[in-house]
């Protein structure tokens, strides 16, 4: 019979040890690693960097080849009758003919085409790596709220079993005063009722526990069956003092930005179709025409020369498409501004959001000193028989309730500084505490 239990403690043992001991820097690293969005991402910036190469690329010049066969059954002929009875025949022609070409063309003028195009490419990487940066933000702010979350959730976890266990030491002392005739059958149910709910606030810290371990456990990619352990501890948070508030450094700043110069790019190549494309270029083409039909041989040739387009439409389309493209412009610098406005004040109430936890903490830490004085003097008045059991249970139920604000504000705070260095645009986001 005694097998059973020893079985159990072991298997308990190994969970308990198998469980991953993770810090906030450690989860923040495997979060990046399983980001989708991040990965989405970064295969824009990816696309983005080869279309810029692609942009420069295009002022080099351009090499295209062209060759052909045929065969023609019939030919015509020539014949010529010198004297009589002797003719001279020649076709004029071959039955097979080939030709091949070698074209090098080199832009020489466009008006801007080419670096209007270079500008947005430009422009384009630029955004694609402010809206990598975004996702990449996100996804270390979301963690730490992960994060912060389970921690708070084991440490209720923990006040709540802390305060069942001196729930069982006042429900054991009013059993041996009731039993003694020192209480009342009103202090014993009171107790139980007491001792009773202190058990389901256990078990409802439990259940809260397992919901935030599954938040994180999904946001790191890792298996929801694996226990984890947050290894950080959360000291006392540090009064904020002279914090910034300029959110000027966002991603989504930059991305407004870049989105502006994609813009302006835009309205430089409909203004370059006002004006004409220069190109030079060599070809050299070897076969038909180049073949001596007389001598009978094949020849090749060089040729250089230069082309010029210039093309108008007769109802001003390049004026329109570049009024359009002007209103597409001042449309982003009106967006960038509002993005400008709306994170600054974001960062503004982010300050006033940590102040204010900070000063939560503060007073809960202050409560927290003076109710847990208050129960261990009541304790002795109980025991003394000066303190009724009612009133001891109301100020043991005062001070679990102060442990939970304790934590709680703790965890706020670290919370709130999360929230903090995100609206802001700061480095601290992605490393630990």
């Amino acid at each position: 019979m005694r097998v059973l239990p020893i079985l159990i403690l072991a298997v308990l043992t190994a969970g308990v040890a198998g469980a991953r001991d993770l810090t906030l820097e450690q989860a923040l690293r495997l979060a990046e690693d399983h980001s989708f969005r991040l990965k989405q991402a970064r295969a824009g910036t990816q696309s983005a960097e080869s279309g810029r190469s692609a942009a420069r690329l295009e002022r080099l010049p351009t090499l295209s080849a062209t060759a052909s066969a045929r065969y023609t059954e019939n030919i015509p002929a020539l014949s010529v009758e010198i004297v009589p009875g002797t003719i001279f025949r020649r076709e004029l022609g071959t039955n097979e003919t080939y030709q091949t070409d070698l074209t090098l063309i080199l832009p020489l003028y466009t008006g801007g085409k080419i670096s209007s195009a270079i500008d947005l490419a430009d422009a384009n990487l630029s955004y694609w790596q402010a809206l990598e940066q975004i996702d990449l933000d996100r996804t270390y702010y979301q963690t730490r709220l992960a994060y912060f979350g389970l921690h708070l959730a084991i440490a209720q976890r923990k006040t709540a079993e802390a305060s069942l266990k001196r729930m069982k030491v006042i429900n054991d002392d009013v059993l041996s005063r009731f039993n003694a005739g020192m209480a009342d059958s009103v202090d014993l149910l009171e107790s139980r009722l007491a001792l009773t709910r202190a058990r389901f606030a256990v078990t409802q810290a439990e259940l809260n526990t397992g919901s935030r371990k599954i938040e994180l456990l999904t946001s790191l990619g890792l298996d929801l069956a694996e226990e984890v352990n947050p290894t950080d501890s959360l000291p006392s948070p540090p009064s904020p003092q002279d914090v910034a508030s300029n959110a000027d450094s966002r991603p989504e700043i930059a991305a407004a930005t870049a989105s502006i110069g994609m813009r302006q790019a835009g309205v430089n190549l409909e203004k370059a179709d006002y004006f004409p494309t220069l190109s030079g270029y060599t070809n050299y083409s070897y076969g038909k025409p180049g073949y001596d039909m007389f001598a009978d041989e094949w020849k090749d040739n060089f040729t250089v020369g230069a082309q010029l387009n210039w093309s108008f439409n007769l109802g001003n389309r390049t004026g329109a498409k570049k009024r359009s493209a002007l209103q597409n412009l001042e449309a982003a610098r009106h967006y960038r501004d509002y993005i400008s406005e709306s994170l600054n004040r974001e960062a503004s109430l982010a300050v006033e959001q940590l102040r204010l936890a900070y000063e939560k903490y503060s007073t809960a830490a202050e409560q927290h000193d003076l109710t847990a004085r208050n129960y261990r003097l009541a304790r002795v008045q109980h025991r003394e028989g000066a303190l009724s059991a009612n009133r001891l249970l109301e100020i043991e139920a005062g001070l679990t309730e102060v442990e939970f604000s304790l934590i709680a504000a703790r965890v706020d705070y670290y919370i709130a500084q999360s929230h903090y260095f995100y609206t802001v645009g700061s480095n601290q986001l992605r490393e630990g505490i």
